[in-house]
């Protein structure tokens, strides 16, 4: 079996192989199961809506007004997206840099 091209970048760009992008990403569904399954959650889109690939480009609000995409950055369990500029990225990255040096999620070096 093929590795996905994702699989490359994150190897090429940050270290991480992919047995552990695997891990990390059922750590990551895991986690938006837990926190948001079953919760009503909101919406919040800019300008661009969709990706090349159809997908929802979207903040997701959880009830009680946390925000879903920075959660699972904070927990190292996504990396922020860095081809396209968006309204939260320098925030989104700092997030991810915290994580980085917490060393959490795809960030461990065990």
């Amino acid at each position: 079996m093929s590795s996905p091209p994702a699989t490359g970048f994150y190897r090429q760009n940050f270290g991480v192989s992919t047995q552990r992008l695997r891990k990390i990403s059922r750590q990551a569904k895991q986690f938006n199961i837990r926190v948001a399954k079953g919760q009503r959650v909101r919406l919040e889109t800019e300008n661009r809506t969709r990706d090349k690939h159809a997908r929802l480009l979207a903040y997701v609000y959880l009830p009680g007004g946390e925000m879903l995409n920075r959660m699972l950055l904070e927990e190292g369990l996504a990396t922020v997206f860095r081809r396209y500029d968006f309204g939260l990225k320098t925030d989104f990255l700092d997030s991810e840099q915290r994580a980085r040096s917490r060393r959490l999620g795809l960030w461990r070096t065990d």
